[in-house]
């Protein structure tokens, strides 16, 4: 049986989707899969906490594990100083490949690693989000560097969106394979009614209408706009409330603290599948940004496989899917209240389940079996 090994674009943590591990898992039933994993928080967290996690996967000890049907590898890691991480992570990185016998590579982190351009296994450099917006600071203008390296190494590039192709071929001259996020559709439309009760009960969602908001809430979210389209909302519809589920830093949950706004701490993505049924309405309040035009949300398919209308502000990738349970509206809050309100009226068209057919991990996993195959 084939080796792969993968290494994601962000640490694998229980509270959140990742592509790559997504792709990881599905990749398990065919092969021997190997993925890399590591502790660093993200931003959302305090300096002090950032500083302990990095410090603990720098004096990780090597090992592999089992964990499900996945080989889980640790080994040291650094984060800083950029300009010694590349090498000492791959010194590390290259003794796993060498002991395991690993036979194809998926990497999906832009700086983090440099792969041999000297090698006996086959390389494909999987671009998840836009690596980098501005080359302003040292830091963008290290990732863009690095990111060129590794697509000049790579033996096959494959991206996200369809925007994130144009990208490739536009700044780094390279040819890549749109190969698009997707979902557990089956999981996520055989949720039961015990499941729904259970979240209904312990976020008082009994009887209410239920505008929904699944995933980090991070800079890119218009939190601001969200909430003062809400405050509009609930002036005609008195059931309505305001259901963020995942991680939220704690200033933004004290600052909107408010009668019908309910924030959940994040949930383990084993359990979050019932979350998008236990919701009448989904939505994506980005702002506007080149990296927001150029990502793919995992939480569009998820939405419309738990049958959901999305209300978001409009962005290239999301206008290119165009799905008819799509309703856009620009960064205004007049604009997002006509749009909520006009998805209340709608209903949902049985005929639109077979849209995201092809947006199963299941056969989005196909994808890089081609390219391993060829």
């Amino acid at each position: 049986m084939e080796k792969i090994l993968i290494i994601p674009h962000h640490p694998a943590l229980p509270n959140i989707k990742i592509r790559l591990v997504e792709i990881a898992r599905s990749l398990s039933r065919q092969y021997s899969v190997y993925l890399v994993s590591w502790r660093a928080a993200q931003e959302r967290h305090s300096l002090r906490l950032r500083l302990f996690l990095a410090l603990k996967d720098i004096f990780v000890k090597s090992k592999v594990y089992k964990k499900g049907a996945l080989n889980i590898v640790e080994f040291p890691i650094l984060h800083r100083p950029l300009c010694f991480v590349p090498k000492f992570n791959s010194f590390w990185l290259e003794r796993i490949i060498e002991k395991e016998k690993i036979d194809v590579v998926i990497n999906g982190s832009y700086y983090m690693f440099s792969i041999p351009g000297k090698r006996d296994f086959k390389y494909i450099f999987d671009i998840p989000d836009l690596p980098v917006e501005q080359t302003k600071t040292y830091f963008d203008r290290f990732i863009s560097q690095q990111t060129k390296r590794e697509l000049e190494k790579a033996d096959a590039i494959t991206v996200s969106s369809g925007g994130l192709l144009n990208y490739v071929s536009q700044n780094y001259y390279k040819q890549a394979l749109f190969i698009p996020n997707g979902a557990d559709i089956e999981k996520l439309r055989s949720v039961g009614q015990a499941e729904l009760d259970k979240i209904r009960q312990r976020y008082n969602l009994a009887g209410k209408w239920v505008i929904g908001y699944i995933g980090h809430i991070g800079s890119w979210v218009n939190i601001d706009l969200l909430i003062g389209v809400f405050k509009e909302i609930k002036k005609n519809t008195e059931n309505a409330v305001l259901f963020i589920v995942g991680s939220c830093p704690g200033p933004l949950k004290r600052r909107f603290s408010m009668e019908g706004v309910i924030f959940t701490n994040g949930i383990n993505s084993d359990e979050i599948d019932a979350y998008f049924s236990a919701i009448d309405l989904g939505i994506i309040p980005s702002r506007k940004s080149l990296f927001q035009d150029l990502a793919f949300h995992l939480k569009a398919i998820e939405y419309t496989a738990a049958r959901k209308f999305i209300v978001a502000t409009p962005s290239e990738e999301m206008q290119r899917l165009n799905f008819p349970n799509f309703i856009f509206a620009k960064e205004e809050k007049g604009a997002w209240v006509r749009a909520i309100e006009k998805a209340r009226q709608m209903r949902w068209d049985e005929r639109w389940d077979s849209l995201i057919d092809d947006y199963d991990w299941s056969k989005i996993s196909q994808k890089f079996i081609g390219i391993i195959r060829s």
